[in-house]
């Protein structure tokens, strides 16, 4: 995939101004502000089978 690659398509119904993306922080089942929010300072997970992570991206979204 590459970037500006076509994701989906939207549709809207109802009151819907237009596609948006919905975020939020949940912890403990309770919203948080994700401005303010204490993160862990980890450093993001490396796959150890980089290649088999690799066949599955394709696998399920191409190229």
């Amino acid at each position: 995939m590459r970037q500006g690659s076509l994701l989906g398509h939207v549709g809207t119904s109802g009151n819907a101004t237009g596609p948006h993306l919905h975020f939020e922080l949940r912890r403990d089942g309770k919203a948080e502000d994700f401005r303010t929010a204490k993160l862990p300072n980890d450093r993001p997970a490396r796959t150890k089978r980089p290649m088999a992570f690799k066949a599955r991206w394709k696998e399920v979204f191409g190229g």
